[in-house]
């Protein structure tokens, strides 16, 4: 897996959430997002405060295996930085190409991508599909990379398609883990009813800004050591 990430940015963990945990996140997502008048017309629903609709995201993203191939690419030691929920439905147009360089401060990043290196792997997005990522259901499409490449768009974002992308067929209960600096879009929905997405950044401690991450995360009571950890200060 560490191999893979090295190499392209990315690895999809395929079908790896159980059928339970899928369906509460669904439930949950789907119930917040009602009739969707209160997403945003680019983005959808986020959830940021994802937590207090829907308690089981965080186990989402801690899944052993998800962790496993974060640590073989960052390192033993990192954090949880950042935790939501996004829905979506066909209302949503084409999410144009972007990557999530800085985390919860790639706001401040992006003027300075240009100029910008990573010397080493530092921080990943992870998003976990609990009803899967095919074809019309909106589909996820990857610029692979590796560390050493531009932190800049190769492309125009607004592009529909960047020559050498690849597009995430995802079978419901898949994550994917990606480097930060990974470019992604999403193709509008083409079939009614919600998309529902789990999303993460994990940071190596070492990179990380102290005392800052998203304030949600205070939110997490978790008597399992493996989350305690992620959390520490």
């Amino acid at each position: 897996m560490t191999a893979t990430l090295l190499e392209r940015g990315y690895i999809l963990l395929s079908s790896i959430l159980s059928s339970d945990l899928c369906a509460a996140i669904e439930r949950d997502l789907v119930a917040d997002f009602g009739d969707g008048s209160r997403a945003n017309p680019r983005e959808g629903h986020v959830v940021r405060e994802v937590l207090d609709v829907c308690p089981r995201a965080v186990d989402a993203v801690v899944h052993p295996e998800g962790l496993g191939a974060i640590r073989g690419y960052i390192g033993e030691d990192i954090r949880l930085e950042a935790l939501a929920g996004i829905v979506s439905d066909r209302r949503r147009p084409f999410m144009q190409w972007h990557a999530h360089v800085g985390g919860i401060e790639q706001d401040r990043v992006k003027p300075e991508l240009a100029s910008m290196r990573l010397s080493h792997p530092r921080r990943v997005m992870v998003l976990a599909y609990p009803g899967g990522c095919e074809g019309d259901a909106g589909a996820l499409m990857v610029m692979p990379r590796r560390l050493a490449d531009p932190l800049a768009p190769p492309h125009a974002p607004s592009e529909l398609s960047w020559p050498g992308a690849e597009t995430i067929h995802a079978a419901p209960g898949s994550v994917l883990v990606a480097d930060e600096a990974v470019y992604h879009a999403v193709m509008q929905r083409r079939i009614d009813g919600p998309r529902c997405i789990v999303g993460a950044y994990f940071v190596r401690t070492a990179d990380r800004v102290l005392d800052l991450r998203a304030p949600s995360l205070d939110r997490i009571i978790s008597d399992d050591p493996e989350i305690r950890r992620l959390l520490d200060p």
